[in-house]
C-alpha cells in the first residue's frame, strides 16, 4: 500500500513540473482570447496549423486554428529579429486574408510576452485565400507572405480536412532560444578552398634569431644596468652580459694579486727607463733606437698589467670580462643562464629574435602530400580565439614547400613568412591547422560553429520549423576558414544552428525539456 502511495505522489510531482508542454501535435484547447483573459505571460498556443517563414529582417513562427467561415481563429505569432535572434518586443502586426473578392484584416501589438503577437481573425468567405502577416516597427517593416490557405465552409469540413503534424525532430521553444546566445544560418553554396590537415609551429626567421652562447669557460656576470629580461628590446651590438674567463691550473687570488704587483713593478720600471733615455737623447748621449725600444717595452708592460688586473677583477667579481653582444635587433625570448654560475664553452646564455616577421612551419602527412601543388596559404586553428588564414600574397610569402619527406616524422614541410600581427601567436606556439592546396571547389558549406562532435560523428542540428529541430549526422570534406564543405547530410537552404549548439544538443536528449514547456 505504501509503495502504491509513493508512486502516486511521484506521478503528481512530475506532472507539476510540466505546465501544458508544447508537444508539437497541434492539440491546443485554449484560444488567444481566453489566454489574454487569464493574464497569460507564457507561450500562447494557436491551433493545428503552423508556419515558419523568414525575411531578411525577421523570422516568423506562427500557430493558428484552421480557418472556418464566421469562426474566430486565434494566432500565436512568434517574431524574432534575425540580426540578434532576440524576441521582437515592439511594433504592430497586421494579419491580412485576401481572395474571393474580400479582405479580412486584424492588427495587434505585442502581447505581455515579448516576441508573441496574439491576433484573432474571423474569415468572412470560404475558399482559397492568401495569408500575409506584416510587422512594422522602429527598425523597418517585414512582410511574411505565407501563400494560399483554405477557409472551410464549416467546422465539419475543417475537421474532415485534418492536419497531419510533422512528427520529426524535438522541441526547442522560442522561450528557450530568445534569452540565450542563439542563431541559425542557411546551408549555402559557395566556393571553398581545398586544404589538408597539418601541425603548425610558429618560429622566428633563421636570419632574425640568435642563441647567444658562452665563447669560453668562465663565470657569467650581469651588467651594471641589470640582468637581461624576457621581452626586453635589444639593439644589434648591444652588450647583454659578460663572461669572465675561468682561472686555470692551481691559480688562486693570492697568485693573481702577486701577478698584478709584478706587472705594476715592471710597468713602473719601464716608464722610468723610457724617461731616462728620453733625457739622454735630448743631449745626444744615446741613439734614437734606444728610446724607441724603451717606448715599446713600456707599452707591453702596461698591457700585461691591464690583463693581470682584469683576471683578478674577474675572479673577484669586479671585471667586465668578455662582452656578449646581440647580433640582431629584436627582443629577448629566453635567458637560460643565471648570474654568477660557472659556464662551459657553448653553454646557452640569451635567446633573442626579431618578432616583426615570423615563419609558420606546417607539417603535412605523407598521405596528404601528393594533394599539394602550390600551397596557397595556411589556416591557423588556435585553442582560443578565431581561426585565421594566412594567404600567400602581398604580406605573406611562401618560403618553401616539399623537397623530401622527413624520414623521422614522415611529413612534408611547408613554410610561409608573415607579419607577426597577422600570425597573432608567440614564437614557439604549436597548434593544429590546415594548408590550402591551391585548388577550390564549389559546394555546400556550413559555418564551422554549426558542427559538433557526437561520439566521433560530426553532427549538426537542423531547424525543421520555428521550434522543431532535428539532429543530423553530416559528412565533412575540408575546412576553409570559418566554413566547412559538407558533402552529405543537409541540403541547400536548410537552416542549421550556429550558436547555442550545446543547449540544443542537450534538448535533443530530452533532458532540457523539464520546466521549459509552453504555459497557457
Amino acid at each position: 500500500m505504501n509503495r502504491i502511495l509513493i508512486s502516486f505522489c511521484l506521478v503528481l510531482a512530475l506532472s507539476a513540473c510540466h505546465p501544458h508542454e508544447h508537444e508539437g501535435d497541434g492539440d491546443h484547447d485554449h484560444d488567444a482570447a481566453e489566454a489574454q483573459e487569464e493574464g497569460d505571460h507564457g507561450h500562447g498556443h494557436g491551433g493545428g496549423l503552423r508556419y515558419t517563414h523568414f525575411t531578411p529582417l525577421t523570422e516568423l513562427f506562427v500557430e493558428f486554428d484552421p480557418f472556418v467561415v464566421g469562426q474566430s481563429s486565434a494566432f500565436a505569432a512568434h517574431l524574432t529579429h534575425l540580426h540578434t535572434f532576440k524576441a521582437v518586443s515592439n511594433g504592430r502586426l497586421t494579419v491580412v486574408l485576401t481572395g474571393e473578392g474580400v479582405e479580412d484584416r486584424v492588427e495587434t501589438e505585442v502581447s505581455d510576452t515579448p516576441g508573441i503577437f496574439r491576433p484573432v481573425l474571423t474569415p468572412q468567405r470560404a475558399g482559397k485565400r492568401r495569408l500575409t502577416l506584416r510587422w512594422s516597427g522602429p527598425v523597418g517593416e517585414s512582410v511574411h507572405d505565407l501563400g494560399d490557405v483554405t477557409v472551410h465552409a464549416t467546422a465539419q469540413a475543417a475537421e474532415a480536412a485534418g492536419v497531419t503534424p510533422d512528427a520529426r525532430g524535438f522541441s526547442f521553444t522560442k522561450e528557450q532560444q530568445w534569452p540565450m546566445d542563439f542563431a541559425t544560418e542557411p546551408v549555402v553554396e559557395r566556393d571553398l578552398r581545398e586544404s589538408v590537415p597539418a601541425t603548425l609551429t610558429v618560429r622566428a626567421r633563421p636570419d632574425a634569431e640568435a642563441l647567444l652562447t658562452s665563447p669560453l669557460e668562465g663565470i657569467v656576470r650581469a651588467l651594471a644596468s641589470g640582468w637581461p629580461s624576457v621581452g626586453q628590446t635589444v639593439k644589434r651590438g648591444q652588450i647583454l652580459l659578460h663572461v669572465v674567463p675561468r682561472l686555470g691550473g692551481e691559480a688562486d687570488v693570492a697568485e693573481l694579486q702577486l701577478e698584478v704587483t709584478r706587472r705594476q713593478v715592471d710597468a713602473d720600471r719601464a716608464v722610468r727607463e723610457r724617461e731616462r733615455l728620453q733625457g739622454l737623447l735630448e743631449v745626444g748621449a744615446v741613439p734614437e733606437k734606444r728610446l724607441l725600444d724603451a717606448q715599446a717595452e713600456e707599452k707591453v708592460t702596461k698591457a700585461a698589467l691591464t690583463a693581470a688586473i682584469t683576471r683578478l677583477d674577474g675572479y673577484s667579481g669586479g671585471a667586465t670580462g668578455v662582452p656578449i653582444r646581440s647580433p640582431i635587433d629584436g627582443v629577448v625570448l629566453r635567458v637560460p643562464a643565471e648570474s654568477g654560475i660557472a659556464l662551459i664553452a657553448g653553454q646557452p646564455l640569451v635567446h633573442v629574435a626579431d618578432p616583426d616577421r615570423l615563419w609558420v612551419e606546417a607539417r603535412v602527412t605523407e598521405a596528404d602530400a601528393p594533394l599539394l601543388e602550390t600551397p596557397a596559404g595556411i589556416l591557423l586553428i588556435p585553442a582560443a580565439g578565431e581561426p585565421r588564414s594566412l594567404d600567400v600574397g602581398m604580406e605573406v610569402r611562401l618560403v618553401g614547400s616539399g623537397g623530401a619527406i622527413d624520414p623521422a616524422t614522415r611529413t612534408l614541410p611547408v613554410i610561409i613568412e608573415a607579419p607577426a600581427a597577422a600570425v597573432g601567436l608567440p614564437i614557439g606556439t604549436f597548434l593544429p591547422g590546415r594548408v590550402y592546396t591551391g585548388k577550390s571547389q564549389r559546394g555546400l558549406a556550413l559555418p564551422v560553429s554549426a558542427v559538433t562532435d557526437d561520439a566521433g560523428v560530426p553532427v549538426v542540428f537542423v531547424q525543421l520549423e520555428g521550434e522543431s529541430f532535428e539532429r543530423r549526422p553530416v559528412e565533412i570534406s575540408y575546412r576553409d576558414g570559418a566554413w566547412v564543405r559538407v558533402v552529405a547530410g543537409v541540403a541547400a537552404g536548410e537552416r542549421v544552428v550556429t550558436r547555442g549548439v550545446p543547449q540544443v544538443r542537450l534538448a535533443s536528449t530530452g533532458s532540457a525539456e523539464i520546466g521549459h514547456g509552453h504555459a497557457h
